[in-house]
């Protein structure tokens, strides 16, 4: 009878750490589509005001369709750095297809690009799609995707994979059809001819959540056509890569701001307005105490103060700024104090968060990954390449690890129970 009695309570302590186990993988493989509704709501300048293009050339949108889903800025006259993740659809596992993709620059009201004429009422929302199922990964450097579509999902256009049944019949009026601005026009666009995907991105953990799109043509800075057009720089003061993003004093001696296109409040309404806002940033524990995790403090952000000032759904890939004060730039010009510089990356925030006056985002620091950037773009410029630093990320070994511990985990215990 005692023997009984202990295996039974062998078997429930066995059934115990099982369903541990399970829930344990369970939350592993689930982990790509919890991070990612993070992103459904990750920069948006809410608490800021309405900007101008002049303080902010080297802003871009990127577009599909017409419509706004990422931002970026401007490195030279042929890269942009945005984000990785908006190089994909929204399964985050098929790049997009750059034949229907457009970097705008030079506006601050998107609705002005619609048909190259101020506009006070939105556009017509682009077809909807079916279902469809999800594709296999594809090397982010071979787009090779069918035409994008936009599903409805509570009343909101996402960035969905494309369907093989959808009608695309409007696109034309949506969409120019990719030729670079010559002369004298509200907006000016340009092609997109490749993008390089930063080789350590992981989706599951967001970390190294950058990239770089190279555009087919090189844009003329020199015209008066293009005055509202100008890149930003990376300023060689700042390119200690031992400044963390941790060193909280030392980014906040100085002017941050956040600028984009993304929504300015908690609703599904959709923002064409350039709007910037001025941020702090805060220790990495605040935002993991919020529920955002940042899987590398030296690489991640984390912005906000609980002064509602934060991002939301539509600035993913935008710059964070800083206005360097003058002990952190040895520059005696005074003017280039006021230079902004481009210290940040938005990444990604939490979905339900949006309009909360005490949430924060999480902003990819791109100082550790100057290097990767400067190869790419001398490259563009056809300048030779330098040495290549230390492969700075985070590999994506480290989730596969753990899934397979989780499964080792439950056939041992499983083992355990049935015979």
């Amino acid at each position: 009878m005692h023997h009984l009695t202990t295996r039974a309570r062998q078997r429930e302590n066995d059934t115990i750490i099982l369903i541990f186990s399970v829930t344990t993988l369970m939350l592993l493989m689930c982990s790509l589509k919890t991070e990612m509704n993070f992103i459904s709501c990750s920069s948006l300048i809410m608490g800021g005001e309405l900007a101008s293009i002049q303080n902010y050339p080297f802003m871009v949108s990127l577009q599909s369709q017409g419509r706004h889903f990422c931002g970026g800025s401007l490195l030279n006259s042929r890269v942009i750095l945005t984000a990785a993740h908006c190089c994909f659809y929204d399964d985050l596992e098929t790049p997009l297809d750059l034949s229907r993709i457009r970097a705008v620059f030079g506006q601050d009201d998107l609705r002005k690009c619609l048909d190259d004429s101020p506009s006070t009422s939105p556009p017509q929302e682009p077809p909807t799609s079916p279902p469809i199922s999800i594709q296999p990964p594809v090397p982010p450097q071979i787009p090779i995707i069918p035409p994008i579509s936009f599903p409805e999902s509570n009343g909101e256009p996402s960035l969905a994979p494309p369907s093989q049944s959808s009608s695309h019949d409007s696109i034309s009026t949506l969409l120019k059809k990719g030729k670079q601005n010559t002369s004298p026009s509200p907006c000016m666009e340009a092609e997109i001819e490749r993008m390089q995907v930063h080789p350590s991105f992981s989706v599951t953990k967001m970390t190294n959540d950058l990239a770089l799109l190279f555009l087919k043509e090189p844009l003329d800075l020199t015209s008066s056509a293009n005055s509202k057009v100008n890149v930003i720089e990376m300023d060689q003061d700042w390119q200690d890569q031992q400044i963390s993003a941790s060193n909280i004093s030392h980014w906040n001696a100085n002017i941050l701001e956040i600028v984009g296109y993304g929504r300015i409040n908690g609703s599904f309404r959709r923002n064409y307005q350039l709007r910037k806002a001025q941020v702090n940033v805060t220790r990495s524990e605040f935002c993991n105490r919020s529920g955002l995790t940042i899987r590398e403090p030296h690489h991640q952000f984390c912005v906000g103060d609980g002064n509602g000032i934060s991002s939301c759904k539509g600035d993913s890939g935008g710059p964070l700024i800083a206005y360097s004060s003058e002990k952190n730039v040895q520059s005696s010009n005074r003017s280039r104090r006021m230079t902004p510089i481009l210290i940040g990356v938005t990444s990604f925030g939490l979905a339900n968060m949006c309009g909360n006056r005490t949430k924060r985002s999480v902003y990819t620091n791109i100082l550790p990954y100057r290097s990767w950037i400067e190869q790419y773009l001398r490259a563009a410029m056809g300048e030779p390449p330098l040495p290549l630093l230390k492969n700075h990320g985070v590999s994506k070994k480290e989730n596969h690890d753990m899934i397979m511990i989780a499964i080792v985990m439950i056939i041992v215990h499983l083992t355990t129970i049935f015979l």
